[in-house]
C-alpha cells in the first residue's frame, strides 16, 4: 500500500511540475518521499543550487553535473563528471570554465595527448599544443601548429626533426612563404635559392651576402638596384663581366655634387632646413646650390647639384654624418630624386620620386626620413628602403617630427594639418580656409608654427586649435624655430622676420637678394 501511494504522490506531483505549479509539485514529491523528484522540479524551476545540491546528496552525479552546467557551474560541473566516469563531458565543462590547461591535464593524466593537444589547438595555445605533437613524433602536425603561433625557432626544429629541408623549403616556395623558403634553403646549404628567397622576402642584406658569398655579383648588383643603391649596384656590376656596360652607364646617370669654388650665391632661396645640432642654416637656391649658412648668416659654403633638376628640400641626420636633398625637376625632364650624401658629399644612395620632394624630416634617432612628395607622405629609412607610404589632401608641403620623436605635423597647399605617428596613423586632422606651406613643432609645449596663406604665421595648440596669428608686411616662405631661443622665424621675398613665442615682432631685416 505504501508503493502505490508514493506512485499515486509521484504522478500528481509531476502533474503539477508539467503545469509550473512547482510548490505543490515539491509537497507532493516530499509526501511520497520521491528526493530525485524533488530535484528535477528545483531545477525546472530555476533552483539550480538547490538542484545540483540534491542531486549530489543522491549520489546522482550525472544528472548533477547537468544541472551544474546549466548554471554555469563548470568547475562542479566537471567533478561531477569525473565521478561519473565521463572524462569527456568533464573536458567540455572546464572548457567552457575557460581553463584549458585543467581540461588538457586530465587527458594527460590518461596519456591521451592527442585529445590534449586538440584542448590546446581549440584554446588557441599553439605552442602548447605543437609540444604534443612532437612528443607523439607528429612533426606535421606541430608545424601547422608553430605556424600559427608564429614561433619560428620552434617551428625550424620540427622541420629538422621532419627531415627534408629541401623539399620543406620547395612548399613554402610554392606557398609563397618566401621568408621561410628562405631559411630552410639557407638550413639545408642550398645558398643560391636562399638568396632568391630572401631577396623576394625583402631580406635584402641576407640576399646580397649570400650571393657575395657565391660570387655572383650580377645578382648583387641587382638587388642594389631594386633597393635604389645605385653607386653600390654600379661597383658591383664592374666585378661582373656581363654586366661591365650597365655599370658604366650607371655611373654616367647618377647624380653627382660638384664643389665651388666661391662662398657667395646669385640666386634666390627656395627651401631651407635647421641643423639638428648647432646654430646657422641650411638653404637650398633656384641655381641648384645648396649653402651652409652660419649663425652670422654668413656663408660658410655651397655645393652644387648638376643637371636641370634643382633642390626643394635639405635635411641632414642627427649626428650631421649624412645630408638629404630632395629635388623638384619643373625645369626639366629629369625624375624628382631623394639623395644621401655622407659627411665628405659622397653619394650614398639615391632614389626616384613621382613628385617634387618639397619637405624632408629625421626622426631625432635617425632611424626614419619622412617625404613630402606629390600628394603623398613616405617615409624611408636611413638606407632608402621605403617603410610606408601615405595620401593627403591635394599636394604634401611640409613636415616636421616632434622632439620626442612620437609625433609628426605634416601640411599641405589643400590647406590641411596631419598630426601622425611615426607608422604613418593620422591622429588629428584639421582645415585652414588657406594653403598651409610650413608646419613646425615649437619646443617643449606641443604648440606648432604655421605658415599659412601669403604672408600670414599662425600659432597652433596641441589640439590645432589657433592661440594668436600675425600677418607679415612681405610674403612668407618658409618657418623656421631658433632651438635656443624658441622664436619664430618668417622669411619670404627679401625679408626676415623674427616673432617671439607670443606671436610679437622682435627683429626684421632685409637682404639684397629674393629668400
Amino acid at each position: 500500500m505504501g508503493s502505490i501511494w508514493k506512485a499515486i504522490c509521484s504522478k500528481r506531483a509531476a502533474s503539477l511540475a508539467a503545469k509550473n505549479q512547482f510548490e505543490k509539485s515539491l509537497a507532493w514529491y516530499r509526501r511520497a518521499g520521491n528526493e530525485e523528484g524533488v530535484a528535477g522540479v528545483l531545477l525546472k524551476s530555476g533552483d539550480f543550487e538547490g538542484s545540483i545540491t540534491a542531486y549530489e546528496r543522491l549520489g546522482l552525479n550525472s544528472k548533477a553535473a547537468e544541472a551544474a552546467m546549466l548554471a554555469g557551474q563548470y568547475q562542479r560541473a566537471a567533478k561531477s563528471f569525473l565521478a561519473d566516469d565521463q572524462l569527456d563531458r568533464a573536458v567540455e565543462a572546464l572548457v567552457k570554465a575557460e581553463d584549458p590547461d585543467a581540461a588538457a591535464e586530465l587527458y594527460k593524466d590518461r596519456g591521451m595527448k592527442d585529445k590534449a593537444a586538440a584542448v590546446y589547438e581549440q584554446a588557441g595555445r599553439y605552442n602548447l599544443a605543437a609540444g604534443l605533437h612532437m612528443e607523439m613524433d607528429n612533426a606535421d602536425a606541430a608545424i601547422a601548429l608553430y605556424k600559427k603561433s608564429g614561433n619560428m625557432a620552434k617551428l625550424l626544429k620540427a622541420y629538422e626533426k621532419r627531415g627534408n629541408l629541401g623539399a620543406a623549403a620547395e612548399e613554402c616556395k610554392a606557398a609563397g612563404d618566401f621568408g621561410l623558403a628562405a631559411i630552410l634553403f639557407d638550413m639545408d646549404g642550398q645558398k643560391p635559392a636562399a638568396a632568391e628567397m630572401y631577396a623576394a622576402s625583402g631580406e635584402m642584406g641576407r640576399a646580397i651576402a649570400l650571393y657575395e658569398e657565391a660570387g655572383d655579383f650580377e645578382k648583387v648588383g641587382d638587388t642594389y638596384r631594386k633597393l635604389g643603391k645605385f653607386n653600390l649596384a654600379a661597383e658591383a656590376y664592374e666585378k661582373s663581366e656581363k654586366r661591365a656596360a650597365d655599370a658604366a652607364s650607371m655611373y654616367s646617370s647618377l647624380v653627382m655634387l660638384q664643389e665651388l669654388d666661391r662662398k657667395s650665391f646669385d640666386a634666390g632661396i627656395i627651401c631651407g632646413g635647421v641643423p639638428k645640432e648647432g646654430e646657422g642654416l641650411y638653404l637650398g637656391t633656384n641655381g641648384r646650390a645648396i649653402v651652409s649658412v652660419g649663425a652670422d648668416f654668413e656663408v660658410k659654403w655651397q655645393t652644387k647639384i648638376s643637371g636641370q633638376g634643382q633642390p626643394a628640400s635639405v635635411e641632414t641626420s642627427p649626428d650631421g654624418k649624412m645630408i638629404f636633398v630632395g629635388t623638384d625637376s619643373h625645369q626639366g625632364d629629369e625624375t624628382c630624386v631623394l639623395l644621401c650624401y655622407n659627411s665628405v658629399k659622397q653619394l650614398q644612395w639615391q632614389k626616384d620620386f613621382p613628385a617634387a620632394v618639397k619637405a624632408l624630416e629625421i626622426t631625432p634617432d635617425g632611424s626614419r626620413l619622412f617625404a613630402a612628395a606629390g600628394d603623398e607622405i613616405r617615409c624611408v629609412d636611413t638606407t632608402g628602403g621605403e617603410l610606408w607610404q601615405q595620401p593627403v589632401d591635394f599636394k604634401a608641403w611640409s613636415i616636421d617630427v616632434s622632439a620626442d620623436g612620437q609625433l609628426f605635423a605634416a601640411s599641405s597647399i589643400g590647406g590641411v594639418i596631419y598630426i601622425m605617428d611615426p607608422d604613418g596613423n593620422t591622429k588629428l586632422k584639421a582645415s585652414f580656409p588657406e594653403r598651409v606651406h610650413t608646419v613646425r613643432h615649437m619646443p617643449g609645449n606641443g604648440n606648432i608654427a604655421a605658415g599659412v596663406g601669403d604672408n600670414a604665421v599662425w600659432m597652433l595648440d596641441e589640439k590645432l586649435e589657433k592661440k594668436w596669428d600675425f600677418t607679415l608686411s612681405h610674403p612668407v616662405r618658409f618657418v623656421e624655430i631658433l632651438p635656443r631661443r624658441t622664436s619664430v622665424v618668417a622669411a619670404g621675398g627679401k625679408n626676415l622676420t623674427l616673432l617671439s613665442p607670443e606671436g610679437a615682432s622682435v627683429f626684421e631685416t632685409t637682404f639684397d637678394l629674393p629668400i
